[in-house]
Protein backbone atom coordinates (compact mmCIF):
# COMPACT_ATOMS: atom_id res chain seq x y z
CA UNK A 1 0.00 0.00 0.00
CA UNK A 2 1.00 3.62 -0.58
CA UNK A 3 0.04 6.78 1.26
CA UNK A 4 -1.37 9.04 -1.45
CA UNK A 5 -1.07 12.74 -0.55
CA UNK A 6 -3.82 15.22 -1.54
CA UNK A 7 -3.08 18.48 0.26
CA UNK A 8 -1.39 20.21 3.18
CA UNK A 9 -3.12 22.42 5.76
CA UNK A 10 -2.48 23.84 9.19
CA UNK A 11 -3.12 21.44 12.03
CA UNK A 12 -5.76 20.48 12.93
CA UNK A 13 -7.19 19.89 9.46
CA UNK A 14 -10.93 19.55 8.95
CA UNK A 15 -11.54 16.57 6.69
CA UNK A 16 -14.45 16.39 4.23
CA UNK A 17 -16.96 13.57 4.62
CA UNK A 18 -15.84 11.82 1.43
CA UNK A 19 -13.46 9.05 0.45
CA UNK A 20 -10.35 9.26 -1.66
CA UNK A 21 -8.88 7.20 -4.48
CA UNK A 22 -10.21 3.62 -4.52
CA UNK A 23 -12.82 4.68 -1.94
CA UNK A 24 -10.05 4.85 0.68
CA UNK A 25 -10.57 6.60 4.01
CA UNK A 26 -8.93 9.98 4.45
CA UNK A 27 -6.37 10.41 7.24
CA UNK A 28 -3.95 13.08 8.44
CA UNK A 29 -0.22 12.84 9.01
CA UNK A 30 1.35 15.45 11.31
CA UNK A 31 4.41 17.22 9.90
CA UNK A 32 5.54 19.96 12.26
CA UNK A 33 2.64 22.42 12.54
CA UNK A 34 1.04 21.04 9.37
CA UNK A 35 -1.35 18.22 8.53
CA UNK A 36 -0.92 16.22 5.35
CA UNK A 37 -4.22 14.79 4.08
CA UNK A 38 -3.60 11.26 2.82
CA UNK A 39 -5.25 7.92 2.19
CA UNK A 40 -3.84 4.40 1.71
CA UNK A 41 -4.15 3.19 -1.89
CA UNK A 42 -2.97 0.13 -3.78
CA UNK A 43 -1.16 2.09 -6.50
CA UNK A 44 -0.64 5.45 -8.20
CA UNK A 45 -2.12 4.76 -11.64
CA UNK A 46 -3.15 8.00 -13.35
CA UNK A 47 -6.55 6.91 -14.63
CA UNK A 48 -9.54 9.21 -14.92
CA UNK A 49 -11.25 7.91 -11.79
CA UNK A 50 -8.13 8.44 -9.68
CA UNK A 51 -7.51 11.95 -11.03
CA UNK A 52 -11.13 12.94 -10.37
CA UNK A 53 -11.03 11.46 -6.86
CA UNK A 54 -7.84 13.38 -6.10
CA UNK A 55 -9.38 16.64 -7.31
CA UNK A 56 -12.54 15.94 -5.32
CA UNK A 57 -10.61 15.54 -2.09
CA UNK A 58 -8.62 18.74 -2.74
CA UNK A 59 -11.89 20.61 -3.36
CA UNK A 60 -13.42 19.15 -0.20
CA UNK A 61 -10.44 20.06 1.96
CA UNK A 62 -10.32 23.53 0.40
CA UNK A 63 -13.98 24.14 1.25
CA UNK A 64 -13.43 23.34 4.93
CA UNK A 65 -10.06 24.92 5.70
CA UNK A 66 -8.93 28.54 5.49
CA UNK A 67 -5.54 27.78 3.91
CA UNK A 68 -4.78 24.77 1.72
CA UNK A 69 -1.79 23.77 -0.41
CA UNK A 70 -2.83 21.26 -3.10
CA UNK A 71 -0.34 18.45 -3.74
CA UNK A 72 0.36 17.23 -7.25
CA UNK A 73 -1.46 14.06 -8.29
CA UNK A 74 0.64 10.92 -8.05
CA UNK A 75 2.56 11.86 -4.90
CA UNK A 76 2.84 8.83 -2.67
CA UNK A 77 4.99 7.51 0.17
CA UNK A 78 5.53 4.11 1.71
CA UNK A 79 4.58 5.33 5.19
CA UNK A 80 4.09 8.38 7.39
CA UNK A 81 7.76 8.49 8.36
CA UNK A 82 8.93 8.82 4.74
CA UNK A 83 6.34 11.54 4.11
CA UNK A 84 7.50 13.50 7.16
CA UNK A 85 11.13 13.12 6.10
CA UNK A 86 10.35 14.42 2.59
CA UNK A 87 8.71 17.67 3.64
CA UNK A 88 9.82 18.17 7.24
CA UNK A 89 12.69 20.42 6.22
CA UNK A 90 10.37 22.70 4.27
CA UNK A 91 7.75 23.39 6.94
CA UNK A 92 8.71 27.07 7.29
CA UNK A 93 8.44 27.61 3.53
CA UNK A 94 5.12 25.78 3.42
CA UNK A 95 3.75 27.88 6.28
CA UNK A 96 4.62 31.04 4.32
CA UNK A 97 2.79 29.60 1.33
CA UNK A 98 -0.22 28.93 3.53
CA UNK A 99 -0.19 32.56 4.64
CA UNK A 100 -0.21 33.67 0.99
CA UNK A 101 -3.29 31.63 0.11
CA UNK A 102 -5.17 32.02 3.41
CA UNK A 103 -8.76 33.04 2.71
CA UNK A 104 -8.11 33.27 -1.03
CA UNK A 105 -9.28 31.42 -4.12
CA UNK A 106 -7.98 31.19 -7.68
CA UNK A 107 -9.84 32.80 -10.59
CA UNK A 108 -8.71 31.85 -14.08
CA UNK A 109 -9.04 34.01 -17.18
CA UNK A 110 -8.37 33.29 -20.84
CA UNK A 111 -8.84 36.06 -23.40
CA UNK A 112 -9.04 34.99 -27.03
CA UNK A 113 -8.34 37.10 -30.08
CA UNK A 114 -11.09 35.41 -32.10
CA UNK A 115 -10.62 33.97 -35.54
CA UNK A 116 -9.19 36.48 -37.95
CA UNK A 117 -7.80 35.61 -41.37
CA UNK A 118 -4.06 35.96 -41.74
CA UNK A 119 -3.08 39.22 -43.40
CA UNK A 120 -2.15 38.51 -47.05
CA UNK A 121 1.55 38.71 -47.78
CA UNK A 122 1.47 41.77 -49.98
CA UNK A 123 4.37 44.12 -50.50
CA UNK A 124 7.88 43.36 -49.31
CA UNK A 125 8.90 40.89 -46.65
CA UNK A 126 9.91 43.81 -44.48
CA UNK A 127 6.43 45.35 -44.77
CA UNK A 128 4.87 42.01 -43.81
CA UNK A 129 7.10 41.60 -40.74
CA UNK A 130 6.49 45.21 -39.73
CA UNK A 131 2.75 44.60 -39.91
CA UNK A 132 3.02 41.47 -37.79
CA UNK A 133 5.12 43.30 -35.21
CA UNK A 134 2.53 46.07 -35.04
CA UNK A 135 -0.22 43.52 -34.39
CA UNK A 136 1.82 41.87 -31.66
CA UNK A 137 2.44 45.20 -29.96
CA UNK A 138 -1.24 46.10 -30.21
CA UNK A 139 -2.12 42.75 -28.61
CA UNK A 140 0.39 43.37 -25.82
CA UNK A 141 -1.15 46.79 -25.13
CA UNK A 142 -4.62 45.25 -25.00
CA UNK A 143 -3.35 42.55 -22.63
CA UNK A 144 -1.93 45.24 -20.37
CA UNK A 145 -5.23 47.13 -20.36
CA UNK A 146 -6.98 43.96 -19.24
CA UNK A 147 -4.43 42.49 -16.87
CA UNK A 148 -3.41 45.71 -15.11
CA UNK A 149 -6.72 46.46 -13.36
CA UNK A 150 -7.22 42.81 -12.43
CA UNK A 151 -3.70 42.39 -11.03
CA UNK A 152 -4.27 45.52 -8.94
CA UNK A 153 -7.36 43.94 -7.38
CA UNK A 154 -5.72 40.55 -6.70
CA UNK A 155 -3.34 39.42 -3.97
CA UNK A 156 -1.11 37.68 -6.54
CA UNK A 157 -1.23 36.78 -10.20
CA UNK A 158 0.39 34.75 -12.95
CA UNK A 159 0.00 35.76 -16.59
CA UNK A 160 1.25 34.74 -20.01
CA UNK A 161 0.71 37.16 -22.91
CA UNK A 162 0.16 35.70 -26.40
CA UNK A 163 0.76 32.05 -25.45
CA UNK A 164 -0.69 31.16 -28.88
CA UNK A 165 -1.59 33.24 -31.97
CA UNK A 166 -5.29 32.91 -31.04
CA UNK A 167 -4.94 33.58 -27.30
CA UNK A 168 -4.22 37.10 -26.07
CA UNK A 169 -3.52 36.10 -22.49
CA UNK A 170 -3.86 33.28 -20.02
CA UNK A 171 -3.89 34.34 -16.38
CA UNK A 172 -4.70 33.25 -12.85
CA UNK A 173 -5.52 35.61 -9.98
CA UNK A 174 -5.46 35.00 -6.23
CA UNK A 175 -8.60 36.68 -4.89
CA UNK A 176 -10.15 36.87 -1.43
CA UNK A 177 -13.12 34.54 -1.08
CA UNK A 178 -15.46 37.43 -0.23
CA UNK A 179 -14.25 39.50 -3.21
CA UNK A 180 -14.98 36.97 -5.96
CA UNK A 181 -18.21 38.62 -7.10
CA UNK A 182 -16.57 42.05 -7.30
CA UNK A 183 -13.63 40.57 -9.21
CA UNK A 184 -15.94 38.85 -11.68
CA UNK A 185 -17.71 42.18 -12.15
CA UNK A 186 -14.38 43.79 -13.10
CA UNK A 187 -13.83 41.05 -15.67
CA UNK A 188 -17.34 41.58 -17.08
CA UNK A 189 -16.68 45.32 -17.38
CA UNK A 190 -13.45 44.69 -19.27
CA UNK A 191 -15.27 42.20 -21.48
CA UNK A 192 -17.80 44.91 -22.33
CA UNK A 193 -15.02 47.31 -23.34
CA UNK A 194 -13.46 44.76 -25.69
CA UNK A 195 -16.24 43.25 -27.83
CA UNK A 196 -13.62 42.10 -30.34
CA UNK A 197 -12.18 39.69 -27.75
CA UNK A 198 -13.51 36.53 -26.12
CA UNK A 199 -13.32 36.30 -22.31
CA UNK A 200 -13.55 32.95 -20.48
CA UNK A 201 -13.51 33.21 -16.69
CA UNK A 202 -13.27 30.07 -14.52
CA UNK A 203 -13.27 29.33 -10.81
CA UNK A 204 -13.19 29.87 -7.94
CA UNK A 205 -10.67 27.05 -7.56
CA UNK A 206 -8.17 25.94 -4.94
CA UNK A 207 -4.93 27.93 -5.48
CA UNK A 208 -3.29 25.47 -7.89
CA UNK A 209 -1.32 28.16 -9.74
CA UNK A 210 0.10 29.67 -6.55
CA UNK A 211 0.67 26.94 -4.01
CA UNK A 212 0.66 23.45 -5.52
CA UNK A 213 3.19 21.40 -3.58
CA UNK A 214 5.67 19.01 -5.13
CA UNK A 215 6.68 16.76 -2.26
CA UNK A 216 9.13 14.78 -4.33
CA UNK A 217 12.93 15.04 -4.04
Amino acid sequence: MTLHVYALTERPATLPAITGIEASELETVEVGELDAIVSPVAGEEANEAAVLAHAGVVDGVFARNAAVLPVRFGTGFSDAASLSAAIGGRVDKLQRALELVRGNVEIGLRVGLGTHPETPRTGSGRDYLTGRLARVRAAERAAGEIHGPLAGAAHADTVTVLPTPELLLSAAYLVARDEVDAFRKRIAELDGRHPELTFVCTGPWPPYSFATVDTGP
